[in-house]
């Protein structure tokens, strides 16, 4: 029973790491399992997920490098029978995407209130020791860290950007212009610890960020954690 779970809670792991790079890459994602959603054409292949933006769309199934499934479908077949599918579709592309263990990143712990606030006191400290673009990074590791500690469980894992600002908009933290601000800014985030040494990081993108910490410091309801 024990390996089952260790199994069910890697697939699930490496679903929503696939999920997120998809979102930041721009695509809606839908679970390949949802019947209202998946095209007639796809029915009898059942991808793991699809994925869907202008122009592209994609039928995407996981599995985990270099672990065999005892007793699962045979990937080869999928593919080809996902291609057969597609024959006629040429806006559909399958992908088989392989996900390794090392990847999964172990589960964190969730900080306390008093130690985000102390990390969201320094941001100014940094900004002008540094400069924004690492004031930022140090800003959205903030902003995690204190989504986090709102919800320890659902975000035991390491969060891509797009998700967490997904989720505070969700869970009405941040109203429309806030969100289309913060998706703005991740981009930026995403860009500068990813390498890009041209891009241009304001302290308005710093503020916009320890605002949202801010947001959940002071809206979390009564019961959350210390």
């Amino acid at each position: 029973m024990t390996g089952d779970h260790s199994r069910r809670d890697r697939e699930r792991a490496m679903t929503a790491l696939v999920t997120a790079r998809l979102k930041d890459e721009g695509y809606e994602v839908f679970t390949g399992r949802d019947g209202s959603l998946l095209p007639t054409f796809l029915a009898n292949v059942r991808p793991d997920l699809i994925a869907m933006k202008a122009g592209r769309n994609l039928a995407i199934d996981i599995k985990e490098r270099r672990v065999a499934r005892p007793g699962g479908v045979n990937l080869s077949e999928r593919a080809r029978q996902a291609q057969v599918a597609l024959a006629d579709h040429p806006e559909w592309e399958y992908q088989l995407v392989s996900v390794s263990p090392d990847s999964l990143d172990p589960d964190l712990t969730a900080t306390d209130r008093r130690t985000v606030e102390d990390r969201l006191a320094r941001i100014d400290s940094i900004l002008r020791a540094t400069g924004p673009d690492m004031a930022l990074v140090s800003a959205w590791a903030t902003l995690e860290a204190a989504a986090r500690w709102r919800w320890p469980e659902r975000l035991a894992q390491p969060q891509m950007p797009a998700h967490l600002v997904g989720l505070l908009a969700s869970e009405g933290y941040l109203m429309l212009d806030e969100e289309r601000r913060l998706r703005e800014v991740q981009n930026l985030r995403n860009r500068v610890v990813h390498g890009d040494l041209e891009v241009t990081v304001s302290e308005a993108d710093v503020a916009a960020v320890t605002h949202a910490v801010h947001l959940l410091l002071e809206h979390a309801p009564a019961d959350a954690a210390e």
